[in-house]
Parts: structure tokens; sequence; C-alpha cells
């Protein structure tokens, strides 16, 4: 299979790779530089300058700058809320388990549940909030992440098992100021387990 030498030029100016060596015999067309000069113009006008990050910003720079940084850095864990949570307080709380059991489990230990949170169907999650009324609490349950607002906290925790948000509930207990939420959890294979 013959090459021409057109050839061979064309597929170097599409690879903008300038030729070693030019070896023109009196047969072949002179080598046309022009155009290798103006492919490497193009290309170096299409790149943009980057900024040096040596340069002193502007104070105004510098206050946009300060509140963006934390987001950026992890921008794949913070939601498209972003509520200004700084000075707000996290509550105490405790995640338990909760498994349901027959007769059959306890005494003849016949069936496959064992005492260890694999075999648990519900994820009970206390939260302590002192100074805080039932009114003024907004959850948000998410498969794998709960969120909690108040007036005066704040908590955003991820939670250990998937669960199903819409088979959830929770209760406000007044006198300990305590909410207990309680989850489903939803499993991959619970239908084959249990």
């Amino acid at each position: 299979m013959e090459t021409k030498r057109e050839e061979i030029e064309c597929l170097m100016n599409l690879l903008n790779v300038e030729p070693r060596r030019r070896y023109v015999d009196s047969d072949d067309e002179e080598f046309d530089e022009t155009q290798v000069n103006d492919t490497k113009d193009n290309v170096e006008e299409e790149i943009p300058k980057k900024k040096n990050p040596y340069t002193k910003l502007d104070p105004q720079e510098e206050k946009e700058m300060k509140g963006k940084e934390v987001y950026e850095d992890n921008e794949f864990f913070f939601d498209e809320e972003k509520p200004s949570t700084d000075w707000k307080k996290t509550p105490k709380w405790e995640i338990s388990y909760r498994q349901q059991i027959t007769p059959t489990d306890v005494f003849l230990q016949m069936g496959p549940k064992n005492p260890s949170t694999a075999c648990c169907e519900d994820m009970l999650i206390d939260v302590w909030l002192p100074s805080d009324k039932r009114q003024n609490i907004d959850l948000k349950v998410m498969n794998t992440q709960l969120k909690l607002f108040s007036p005066n906290h704040f908590l955003d925790i991820p939670l250990p098992h998937p669960v199903n948000p819409q088979k959830g509930n929770a209760q406000w207990n007044n006198n300990e100021e305590k909410l207990t939420i309680t989850l489903k959890i939803d499993r991959e294979f619970d239908v084959v387990n249990f």
C-alpha cells in the first residue's frame, strides 16, 4: 500500500506535528510551512490563560470566596438547600433497633432471626431537643439521611441502613423534650431473609 506525501502532510497537519527534516525532491511539491504555523496560532488562542493563584485578592472578592469554599469542597454531600446553621447546636441523639419476634423465635428458636441489627425491622432515633417546641420542629427523612431543623438545633446525620421514608413516624415526649423517630428499615433482600 503506497502513501503519498500529501496524505502524510495532511495527517501531520491534523495531529499538529512538525516535520523533523524536510526532504524535497525535485518531483515533489514544496512543503507549505504556513499551514503548520497557522494551526499553532489557533491552538494558542483557544487555550484560556489560568489565573495566578499567588496574586492578591481584592477584599470584596475575598469575602465572596470564604463562603463558597466550604460548599465547593463538600458539594457532593450538600443538597440544594444550604441554610445558615453555623450558630445552631447539634442535639444529643441515639440510634437503637427493634425486632418483631414471635413465640417461635423466642422459645423454639426455629426462625432465621438472631439478636444482631441485620435481623431488625425498625430503627429508632431518639433526639433530645431542650427548649424547643413540637410545632417548631421540621423533620426531613430521606433514604439514607435524616435532617432536623428547629430554632435552636440542627441535626444532619447519615443513616446506617437505608430506610423507607413513607413508612415512618415521629412522637414528641413533652416531659423529656425528646423526639422519637421510628423508621422502617428497607434492605434489598429483606423479603428473602424474613
